[in-house]
């Protein structure tokens, strides 16, 4: 398996960055691409992780790791170019983006596609899940704690007045 991931997305869903960031973005994608890489190595699934926009000049993003690809997509959007990407052969390959332009895509490739709360479900799973996609989200997780969840739950709460 394979992860494409549209970065800014990721960043935004898992935390990295906020709609209030004034510090240099670089940093916080550098911090956010040595996570992946962990990641990468632990489940032993190679990524790409697709940014927005020029690289900084001397910006160290592509050195960061041998388990991550990072690119950029220059005068055109990380979109269009996870769109290009999508366009090559490719086997096993996942998209994680909420994007439903790029889930769309992803459909029309033939490409599983995770949203981002999918992909950081992946992530904190137990053990590498090499050749096997995420659970589907329509179907339940099966839970050996099933019957904790359904007593919280049972529980009667009486009615406030």
């Amino acid at each position: 398996m394979k992860i494409i991931i549209d970065g800014q997305n990721l960043m935004h869903a898992s935390g990295y960055l906020t709609s209030r960031v004034r510090a240099p973005i670089d940093p916080i994608r550098m911090r956010f691409v040595s996570w992946l890489s962990e990641v990468s190595r632990n489940k032993q699934t190679p990524m790409t992780v697709v940014f927005d926009g020029h690289p900084k000049a001397g910006s160290q993003l592509d050195t960061i790791s041998d388990q991550v690809t990072v690119l950029f997509s220059s005068d055109r959007t990380a979109d269009d170019e996870i769109e290009t990407l999508l366009k090559r052969p490719k086997r096993d390959w996942v998209v994680v983006s909420n994007d439903s332009r790029l889930k769309e895509a992803a459909r029309r490739a033939k490409v599983n596609s995770w949203r981002c709360e999918e992909f950081l479900d992946w992530v904190i799973s137990r053990g590498p899940l090499r050749g096997r996609s995420a659970p589907p989200v329509d179907k339940p997780i099966p839970n050996t704690d099933e019957s904790d969840l359904l007593a919280v739950f049972q529980q009667s709460r009486g009615r406030r007045t």
